[in-house]
Protein backbone atom coordinates (compact mmCIF):
# COMPACT_ATOMS: atom_id res chain seq x y z
CA UNK A 1 0.00 0.00 0.00
CA UNK A 2 1.72 3.68 -0.89
CA UNK A 3 1.77 6.37 1.89
CA UNK A 4 -1.29 8.38 0.36
CA UNK A 5 -3.41 4.82 0.52
CA UNK A 6 -2.33 4.33 4.02
CA UNK A 7 -3.66 7.60 4.81
CA UNK A 8 -6.35 8.02 3.03
CA UNK A 9 -7.82 4.41 4.30
CA UNK A 10 -10.41 6.02 6.99
CA UNK A 11 -12.82 8.90 6.28
CA UNK A 12 -10.96 10.64 8.86
CA UNK A 13 -7.55 10.52 7.25
CA UNK A 14 -8.69 11.87 3.90
CA UNK A 15 -10.45 14.35 5.19
CA UNK A 16 -7.21 15.33 7.13
CA UNK A 17 -5.48 14.82 3.45
CA UNK A 18 -8.14 16.67 1.56
CA UNK A 19 -7.45 19.74 3.80
CA UNK A 20 -4.01 19.72 3.16
CA UNK A 21 -4.37 19.98 -0.34
CA UNK A 22 -6.48 23.33 0.08
CA UNK A 23 -3.77 26.23 -1.20
CA UNK A 24 -1.96 23.51 -3.84
CA UNK A 25 -2.10 25.07 -7.57
CA UNK A 26 -1.28 22.61 -10.66
CA UNK A 27 -0.82 23.01 -13.98
CA UNK A 28 -4.30 22.59 -15.19
CA UNK A 29 -7.42 23.30 -12.51
CA UNK A 30 -10.37 24.91 -12.39
CA UNK A 31 -10.16 28.11 -9.54
CA UNK A 32 -13.38 28.00 -7.20
CA UNK A 33 -14.56 30.41 -6.69
CA UNK A 34 -14.12 32.22 -10.02
CA UNK A 35 -13.29 35.35 -7.73
CA UNK A 36 -10.51 33.80 -6.01
CA UNK A 37 -8.62 33.97 -9.93
CA UNK A 38 -5.05 35.80 -9.32
CA UNK A 39 -5.12 37.65 -12.41
CA UNK A 40 -8.30 38.80 -14.00
CA UNK A 41 -8.05 40.51 -17.20
CA UNK A 42 -7.14 43.78 -17.63
CA UNK A 43 -10.51 45.51 -16.93
CA UNK A 44 -12.39 42.51 -15.48
CA UNK A 45 -13.47 43.07 -11.42
CA UNK A 46 -13.10 39.37 -9.62
CA UNK A 47 -16.69 39.71 -8.77
CA UNK A 48 -17.89 39.71 -12.72
CA UNK A 49 -15.59 35.86 -13.38
CA UNK A 50 -18.32 33.22 -13.52
CA UNK A 51 -15.60 30.24 -14.54
CA UNK A 52 -11.72 30.23 -14.23
CA UNK A 53 -9.74 27.60 -15.44
CA UNK A 54 -6.47 27.04 -16.82
CA UNK A 55 -6.03 24.56 -19.58
CA UNK A 56 -2.10 22.85 -20.31
CA UNK A 57 -1.72 22.05 -23.49
CA UNK A 58 -2.97 18.83 -24.75
CA UNK A 59 -5.51 18.55 -22.46
CA UNK A 60 -9.28 19.73 -22.66
CA UNK A 61 -12.29 21.28 -21.05
CA UNK A 62 -15.83 21.52 -21.41
CA UNK A 63 -18.77 24.15 -19.68
CA UNK A 64 -21.96 24.92 -19.88
CA UNK A 65 -22.49 28.31 -19.91
CA UNK A 66 -25.35 30.51 -20.18
CA UNK A 67 -26.73 32.59 -22.83
CA UNK A 68 -24.83 36.08 -23.40
CA UNK A 69 -21.77 34.56 -21.50
CA UNK A 70 -18.65 36.15 -22.79
CA UNK A 71 -15.81 33.86 -23.39
CA UNK A 72 -12.05 35.66 -23.21
CA UNK A 73 -9.39 32.95 -23.63
CA UNK A 74 -5.60 33.67 -22.69
CA UNK A 75 -2.24 32.26 -23.61
CA UNK A 76 -0.20 32.29 -20.81
CA UNK A 77 2.97 30.99 -22.61
CA UNK A 78 3.13 32.45 -25.95
CA UNK A 79 2.58 29.31 -27.62
CA UNK A 80 -1.86 28.47 -27.90
CA UNK A 81 -3.46 26.73 -30.76
CA UNK A 82 -6.97 26.84 -29.65
CA UNK A 83 -9.93 25.21 -31.35
CA UNK A 84 -13.61 25.26 -29.66
CA UNK A 85 -16.57 23.34 -30.74
CA UNK A 86 -19.64 25.09 -29.20
CA UNK A 87 -23.62 24.21 -29.31
CA UNK A 88 -26.68 24.34 -27.85
CA UNK A 89 -26.49 22.43 -24.39
CA UNK A 90 -30.60 22.10 -24.63
CA UNK A 91 -30.24 21.13 -28.16
CA UNK A 92 -27.00 19.49 -29.00
CA UNK A 93 -28.10 17.35 -31.96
Amino acid sequence: MTAIAETTATTQGARDHARAQADTRVEGMPTVPATAWPDPPAGVPADALTWAETVPGGRYTSKVLARGTRIRLTDTVGTACANILLWRADAPW
